[in-house]
């Protein structure tokens, strides 16, 4: 019934003029939150987002009060999130009325499928690396809106420097499974990569993390170490790539902060794993020539145990690099 109903709201907004859109928002401000639970319902939500005045937004971000969390974690309300941070220009109101009531419960939002979405937004806005096609078209319907002036970047950085502080904090205080996490893990590396120089530490213990402990191998379902996980093995080697970029701006890189921690000579280990060999490949291709230096010292007395490991891809290339 309010499928139909939510459709038919829809084919309004898209048959109607500027005029008929002004009355019909004036009507459905505050009672959007009401729609979020369909798709057709979501899309006229943000379409009222989009063609409403900024009084009318303010209206509208008021009647979310407390069910901001609710709404992130819904399959299609999630949307209506996503098009206010997209579009809406009143940062400090988005931040007061949005941003401060989702990330007190930041846990829970990322622990959800939607709500990890919104949470990458403020990462990543629009990154077809992270997001389908499907959410960029949607929002991009949104370009077009008369009411939103401001440059889209500035609104997108006052955004993230809004959250990176409560983003920051969730990232360390489960930094020692965030490496197993694909699907918010991925996003560490752009996530430091915007933080600038306040994401040395965070560098520092994700090192830290990486060298908790030597590589074992493990049996049946046991878990695998971060350099054998898939999703860790991934992320570990996309934080590497980064290392000479971040370098060149005096900022801590992921070979540099591994090479300086006290447990380095843990890396040694890795050789006994070919996805280990693979990213240790990586460690010598992202160092500069002093801390390839360094690489090849610790794994000096690796080489005869790696001319063994035939079967490994990564042993062989490894072999290589440390000629």
């Amino acid at each position: 019934m309010f499928s139909i109903i939510h459709r038919v709201f829809l084919e309004f907004f898209k048959n109607c003029d500027q005029k008929q859109k002004t009355e019909m928002i004036e009507l459905l401000s505050e009672q959007l939150i009401h729609m979020v639970h369909t798709r057709d319902g979501a899309s006229v939500a943000m379409q009222c987002i989009w063609n409403s005045s900024a009084k009318e937004r303010k209206k509208i971000i008021k009647s979310m009060k407390s069910f901001v969390v609710k709404i992130a974690l819904e399959e299609h309300g999630h949307m209506i999130l996503l098009a206010i941070f997209d579009s809406v220009d009143d940062t400090k109101l988005i931040s007061k009325g949005i941003l401060d009531e989702l990330l007190r419960s930041i846990d829970q939002v990322i622990e959800n499928d939607y709500g990890r979405k919104v949470i990458s937004y403020l990462i990543a806005p629009r990154d077809s690396r992270f997001f389908i096609k499907d959410y960029v078209n949607r929002l991009e319907q949104g370009d077009s809106s008369e009411t939103s002036k401001k440059d889209p970047e500035k609104r997108r950085v006052e955004l993230f420097d809004h959250s990176k502080s409560h983003i920051l904090a969730y990232i360390k205080k489960h930094i020692d499974s965030i490496l197993f996490n694909g699907s918010f893990g991925i996003l560490i590396p752009l996530f430091l990569e915007k933080l600038g120089s306040e994401g040395d530490d965070l560098t520092k213990s994700l090192a830290d993390s990486i060298l908790q402990q030597a590589y074992e191998p493990v049996n049946g379902s046991d878990k695998k170490h971060c350099v054998e996980e898939s999703a860790s093995h991934f992320i570990i080697k996309k934080l590497l790539a980064t290392s000479l970029g971040k370098e060149n701006k005096s900022l801590l890189s992921m070979s540099a902060a591994i090479l300086q921690n006290d447990r380095a000579e843990n890396i040694t280990s890795w050789i006994d794993c070919n996805r280990g060999c693979f990213l240790l490949v990586n460690l010598i291709e992202t160092s500069n020539e002093k801390n390839k230096a360094e690489i090849k010292k610790l794994l000096k007395s690796s080489e005869k145990d790696l001319k063994q490991k035939i079967n490994f891809q990564g042993a062989k290339l490894l072999l290589e690099k440390l000629k």
